[in-house]
């Protein structure tokens, strides 16, 4: 009963799997940082209770055919389980990170399509063959091969998909799916909104030039531009505040005179984000290359507030002392992240020296 409970649950689980693997991911910025958080969530659930599902049928000696020595079968049912396992964690982490790479044009799309719905298929060589040596009932009369080749084929997967990552660089699959299909995606989306915070998303670096340009055309287009601006900045999270920053230096709007109080105050927030976001946590990521810049912020000062340059100076100040407070350790991107630091420090220093 126990084990048939654990069955119902993890094909549950499996479901939402399906749900998310098969659906259209068109987020951006801290959206998509939202998508992969499910992802791991979805990940994280099926791991453990597929966990649970293994130990239970061991326990009811659903593995016995493995081998007659408990110390073998349960090391061999231990790699079963973390090839399967690996396998979907493997392709759920594709379906993430590249959203659409399955369309991918000529060959390498054409392979990758398995790779990119596995975690929709893969489950299945686990939950099938769980569901026959649950209930013997079952599988009476039935070959087992039926089971027994659909576990092993989704361990050995597994630890072959291990190589996928270096099929995703060999193959280009991540530069042509920006390239072929996001591209014309975002143009489509951009062509059809109107709001501003929806459309600043994809004027950051990351984009292509083409993307980028059409978003700002879009934008300037926006009625009573400087009010939807100014409510970005007050009511929209710091990832935003950059975007905007590089837009008004970048592009003229009607009265620049009006943006001198919201930007002051948007610094405040900016700081608060930088330590509880960037330096108390080893976060890595585009939202860490975007945040983790003063570049936009002190050029728009230069350009457009420069005679105003005395109203910014105590955020400015509360920025720096900010950017003084100890990072938490950082994990493999240590050396980019403290040369990040140390030049965002250098350029607010930089700016107070001068101003």
């Amino acid at each position: 009963m126990f084990s048939n409970l654990l069955l119902a649950v993890t094909t549950i689980i499996y479901f939402a799997l399906c749900l998310f693997v098969f659906q259209t991911i068109n987020a951006t910025g801290e959206r998509m940082i939202g998508w992969c958080y499910i992802a791991f969530a979805l990940m994280a659930a099926y791991t453990v209770s597929s966990l649970l599902l293994t130990i239970s049928v061991t326990a009811r000696g659903g593995f016995n055919w493995v081998s007659g020595s408990s110390f073998k079968r349960n090391i061999t049912v231990a790699i079963l389980w973390f090839g399967q396992v690996a396998a979907v964690i493997i392709c759920m982490y594709a379906k993430s990170e590249f959203p659409r790479g399955h369309q991918t044009s000529a060959l390498p799309g054409l392979f990758s399509y398995p790779y990119y719905f596995g975690g929709a298929w893969l489950p299945l060589l686990t939950l099938v063959p769980y569901a026959l040596l649950i209930n013997p009932q079952w599988r009476d009369g039935l070959s087992p091969a039926l089971y027994k080749i659909p576990l092993v084929t989704g361990c050995v997967l597994g630890f072959l998909l291990l190589a996928a990552p270096k099929f995703i660089a060999a193959a280009g699959i991540s530069d042509k799916y920006k390239s072929e299909n996001e591209m014309k995606d975002a143009l489509k989306k951009i062509d059809s909104e109107s709001s501003v915070s929806m459309l600043l998303p994809y004027t950051n670096k990351y984009e292509t030039e083409q993307v980028r340009n059409a978003a700002i055309d879009k934008i300037k287009t926006i009625p009573h531009l400087d009010a939807e601006l100014i409510k970005v900045l007050e009511e929209e999270n710091a990832w935003y505040f950059n975007l905007v920053y590089i837009f008004l230096a970048d592009n003229k709007v009607e009265h620049m005179e009006r943006f001198v109080k919201s930007v002051n105050n948007s610094i405040p927030g900016l700081a608060s984000t930088l330590q509880h976001e960037v330096l108390e946590k080893p976060w890595k990521g585009e939202g860490l290359d975007m945040l983790l810049d003063a570049g936009p912020l002190l050029r728009l000062l230069d350009l457009r507030f420069k005679d105003s340059s005395e109203l910014f100076k105590t955020n400015i100040l509360k920025l720096q002392h900010t950017m003084q407070t100890p990072p938490a350790k950082r994990d493999d991107d240590e050396e980019r992240f403290f040369e990040a630091l140390h030049k965002y420090q250098l350029d607010i220093n930089n700016w107070l020296n001068k101003n």
